[in-house]
C-alpha cells in the first residue's frame, strides 16, 4: 500500500512539473512571438460621407528617436495594381501626455515623426477611399473594401513587428478576411506588415457559406442584390479548389476567401487576386447570363494562390515589389494563371471540351486581329510594360501568356509522348521556388520545362516567347486531335479607339479611321453606337466583332456640354481568321493526349 501510494505521489508531482515546464515554455513563446515593442492599428469608416478611411496607430514602448512612416510606393507587384492613389490628410501625431510631436512631411506619401523620447506615440489620419483601375470604387454606404496598401501607413523601423489590428465595422455589416482573429469581434492578429497588406479587409451586408477542404476552410461571399443565381457557387468553387489543390498537392493557407460584389447597372467583370483572397466584380446582368466567366476568374485568381504567391519572380520578391519590377515573366505569372483558370473549368467538369476549345480559338482571333499593332516579343513587352499604355498592355499580356500557356502545354506533350506536360512543370515550380520562398529568374521557366520534361523548348522559346514569329497554332493543336483552319478574311474595323475606364471618354484615336473621318475628337464622351449604350471600353471590342464591312452606324457623343450624333462607315482589314474544322482525335496518340489534358487531376 505504502509503495503504491508513493508511487501515486511521485507520479502526481512529475505530472506537477510536467504542467509547469508547459507553462514557462508559452510565456517564452508567447513572450517570443509579441515582443516588447506593442503596435496597434485601428481603422474606422467615416460614416457621414462614406468615403473614407480614419487610422489610429498606436505604438507603445518606443525607443527609437524618429520613425519615418508612409504608404508603399506603386509598383506592378502581386498584391496591389500600380494605379492607385493615396490621399492621406489630417496627419497628427501625440505624445504620451496628449502633447503634439513634431514631423516634417517629406512628401505626399512620407512623413517623418520626431519621437522626443515618447515610448507611447499616437499616429492617426485619415484616407479618401481609394479607387483603382482593375476593381474601381471601394467604398459607399453598401460596403468597403480595404487595400492595406493604399489605407495603412507603414513605420519603417516597426515594418517585421506583429501587429494588432482593430476595425470598427458600422451597424448590421460583417467583416470578411482572411487574416488570424483572436477572441475578440472585428480584431486580428498580423504578423507584420507586409501581411496587413497582403490580406485584404471587405465589409458589407453579403451572405456568406464556408466548405472544408482537408482541414482548411474556404468561405464564399455574396454581396448584392438578386443574387439568386449565385447560389450555384456553393457547388461550383469546391470543385475548382479540390481539382487545383490536387494538381500542387499542397495547401498554403489557413483559409481562404472567393468575395463576389454585385452591382446594379453596367459594367465588364473585373478581379483582383490577393494573397489568400478573390475579389470579383459583377453586375447583375452578368450573373445571369455568363456564369462560366465569374468561375474563369474565380478560378484563375485561385491558381495566383500558387503562381504568383507560391513562386513568383524574383524581381518581383520582397521590397523589390516597390520598384517597377524588370522582369520578362509576367506573361508567365499572370497568363498562365488564366490559362489553368480555364484548363480547371473543364477538368473540373464545369465546362465542355467543346467550350474549352471554342474560347481559345476566339482568343487566338482576338490576337490575330492585333496583330497589326506591331507590338514587340511578349518577354519584352512585359520587361518594358512601364512605357506602354499599362492597363491595355497588361490585358494584353495576359491574353498571350495564356494562349502560350496552352501550346507549352501541348508541344511538351508532343515533344514527350505524352510523358510530361506543363503540370508537371508548374508543380516543380512550387516545390523548387514555392517550398525554398524564393523567386525564380526569367531563365528559370524553360531551365525548368527543359529539366522537368527532358525536353528541349530552346527554339519554341526563342521563335515564339523571346520573338515575334507567328505562332504554329495548327500544328500544336493537332497534337491533341484538334483540326484548325487559317485563312486571310476582311475583317470589319473601326481604327484605333481607346476610351476611359470611367466617363467613356476617347483617349485615342486613329487619325484616318472611321471614327476620326466621321469627327469624332480626342475628349469626346462616347454615349452609344446604333443606340446601343456603351458602358464600359471592352464593349467596344464586342461591337465591332458584330459589325459589317461598309455598313453605317450612329454614333452618339457629347461635346462642350451638347449632344451630336456622328455617321460612320466601317472599314475593313485583311486579316488571319481561325476556324475549327474537326474535333474528333484521328490517332490513338491524340486520343490519348486529348483525355489527359483535359481530364479531372487524380491526387
Amino acid at each position: 500500500m505504502r509503495n503504491n501510494k508513493s508511487t501515486s505521489i511521485n507520479s502526481f508531482r512529475k505530472f506537477c512539473l510536467h504542467i509547469l515546464i508547459v507553462f514557462i515554455f508559452s510565456i517564452i513563446s508567447i513572450h517570443s512571438a509579441f515582443p516588447h515593442q506593442n503596435i496597434t492599428y485601428y481603422l474606422e469608416i467615416d460614416e457621414e460621407n462614406w468615403n473614407s478611411f480614419s487610422v489610429t496607430i498606436t505604438i507603445k514602448n518606443n525607443h527609437f528617436e524618429s520613425l519615418f512612416c508612409g504608404f508603399p510606393e506603386s509598383y506592378y507587384g502581386l498584391f496591389n495594381d500600380h494605379t492607385y492613389c493615396c490621399e492621406a490628410s489630417n496627419f497628427n501625431v501625440l505624445g504620451e501626455y496628449g502633447e503634439k510631436l513634431p514631423f516634417e512631411q517629406i512628401d505626399l506619401k512620407k512623413w517623418l515623426v520626431n519621437a522626443n523620447d515618447n515610448d507611447f506615440i499616437v499616429i492617426s489620419y485619415k484616407i479618401k477611399g481609394p479607387s483603382d483601375n482593375i476593381l474601381g470604387e471601394c467604398i459607399d454606404r453598401n460596403f468597403a473594401r480595404v487595400d492595406g496598401g493604399t489605407i495603412f501607413m507603414f513605420i519603417r523601423e516597426l515594418k517585421n513587428f506583429p501587429i494588432h489590428l482593430a476595425v470598427r465595422v458600422p451597424h448590421g455589416w460583417k467583416l470578411a478576411t482572411a487574416l488570424s482573429p483572436t477572441i475578440q469581434p472585428f480584431e486580428y492578429y498580423v504578423e507584420n506588415y507586409k501581411q496587413l497588406i497582403q490580406f485584404p479587409l471587405y465589409m458589407g451586408t453579403f451572405q456568406d457559406i464556408y466548405f472544408a477542404i482537408k482541414n482548411r476552410t474556404c468561405y464564399v461571399v455574396i454581396d448584392g442584390k438578386q443574387t439568386t443565381n449565385l447560389t450555384k457557387l456553393n457547388v461550383l468553387i469546391p470543385k475548382i479548389v479540390t481539382n487545383q489543390i490536387n494538381l500542387f498537392k499542397d495547401i498554403p493557407f489557413e483559409r481562404y476567401l472567393f468575395i463576389f460584389k454585385v452591382f446594379s447597372g453596367y459594367r465588364q467583370i473585373s478581379s483582383k487576386a490577393y494573397v489568400n483572397t478573390s475579389i470579383i466584380y459583377l453586375t447583375h446582368n452578368s450573373v445571369q447570363n455568363n456564369l462560366p466567366a465569374i468561375v474563369r476568374e474565380a478560378a484563375s485568381n485561385f491558381f495566383q494562390m500558387w503562381n504568383g504567391n507560391r513562386f513568383y519572380p524574383d524581381a518581383m520578391e520582397g521590397e523589390r515589389q516597390n520598384e517597377n519590377p524588370n522582369t520578362s515573366s509576367l506573361w508567365f505569372c499572370y497568363g498562365v494563371s488564366d490559362y489553368y483558370g480555364c484548363l480547371n473549368l473543364v477538368r473540373s467538369k464545369l465546362w465542355s471540351e467543346e467550350n474549352f476549345i471554342d474560347y481559345h480559338i476566339k482568343l487566338i482571333n482576338r490576337i490575330l486581329c492585333r496583330s497589326d499593332d506591331q507590338m514587340p516579343a511578349i518577354t519584352t513587352l512585359c520587361s518594358q510594360i512601364i512605357k506602354y499604355d499599362s492597363e491595355n498592355t497588361m490585358e494584353y499580356i495576359r491574353l498571350k501568356g495564356q494562349l502560350l500557356g496552352l501550346l507549352l502545354d501541348l508541344k511538351i506533350r508532343e515533344l514527350t509522348f505524352n510523358k510530361s506536360n506543363l503540370d508537371d512543370v508548374m508543380y516543380f515550380m512550387n516545390k523548387w521556388c514555392g517550398d525554398k520562398k524564393i523567386g525564380y529568374h526569367d531563365e528559370d521557366i524553360l531551365r525548368a520545362i527543359c529539366a522537368v520534361t527532358r525536353a528541349d523548348l530552346t527554339s519554341f522559346f526563342d521563335l515564339y516567347i523571346n520573338g515575334s514569329v507567328e505562332w504554329p497554332f495548327s500544328e500544336i493543336f493537332k497534337t491533341a486531335g484538334v483540326f484548325l483552319e487559317s485563312k486571310t478574311d476582311t475583317l470589319p474595323d473601326l481604327g484605333r479607339l481607346v476610351i476611359s475606364d470611367r466617363g467613356n471618354i476617347v483617349t485615342e484615336i486613329s487619325d484616318q479611321g472611321p471614327m476620326s473621318i466621321a469627327g469624332l475628337k480626342i475628349g469626346d464622351k462616347l454615349i452609344s453606337i446604333n443606340n446601343q449604350r456603351i458602358h464600359y471600353p471592352k464593349q467596344l471590342e464586342q461591337m465591332t466583332d458584330s459589325l459589317e464591312v461598309g455598313q453605317e452606324i450612329d454614333i452618339s457623343i457629347q461635346r462642350d456640354g451638347l449632344l451630336l450624333m456622328l455617321i460612320a462607315k466601317v472599314a475593313g482589314k485583311v486579316g488571319k481568321v481561325v476556324s475549327l474544322i474537326n474535333l474528333e482525335p484521328q490517332t490513338e496518340q491524340q486520343q490519348i493526349v486529348r483525355k489527359t489534358w483535359l481530364s479531372p487531376q487524380i491526387q
